[in-house]
């Protein structure tokens, strides 16, 4: 397998990363004790586990934003991961599989006073996609967030 992570910053302004993972996860176990000869699942793509995912996140800072001390932070995320099986797929039968999933998120953050105040803004899932866990179990869908934050010694 491999993994690339890569970011880029620009002068506390503008920020941007990502990574790329692909991980090469066969069975390895030749023989189990209830089979006589080889496992029917030896060299399969382990189950329940994605293979290839990524993200990707880019953020712009607006500092002194309508006051000295303020500060407006707006920032886009991507999530992907390519489809996947839930069950050995050489046993057959039901080969239900994991779909390839797409979401995009959007953040607002405003801080006043060298962040003593803070109001967040989320939307999770924008496109509303069908987006599962390892074990295809739906998780929600669209979904927004606010989010008030108080320092009390700052």
């Amino acid at each position: 397998g491999g993994d690339v992570d890569m970011r880029y910053s620009y002068r506390n302004l503008l920020s941007l990363g990502g990574n790329l993972t692909y991980q090469y996860l066969r069975n390895q176990q030749k023989y189990e004790p209830e089979y006589t000869g080889v496992s029917p699942v030896y060299l399969d793509r382990m189950p329940n586990i994605p293979y290839l995912f990524g993200n990707f996140d880019a953020s712009v800072m607006f500092r002194d934003f309508v006051g000295k001390g303020n500060a407006l932070n707006l920032s886009y995320s991507l999530l992907y991961v390519y489809d996947f099986y839930l069950n050995w797929p050489s046993r057959g039968g039901s080969k239900l599989d994991i779909p390839k999933q797409l979401s995009h998120d959007i953040h607002i953050v405003y801080s006043l006073k060298q962040g003593r105040y803070n109001l967040g803004l989320e939307c999770r899932n924008l496109g509303n996609a069908k987006i599962y866990d390892n074990f295809s179990l739906q998780k929600p869908g669209r979904a927004f967030y606010a989010n008030l934050r108080y320092f009390f010694s700052k």
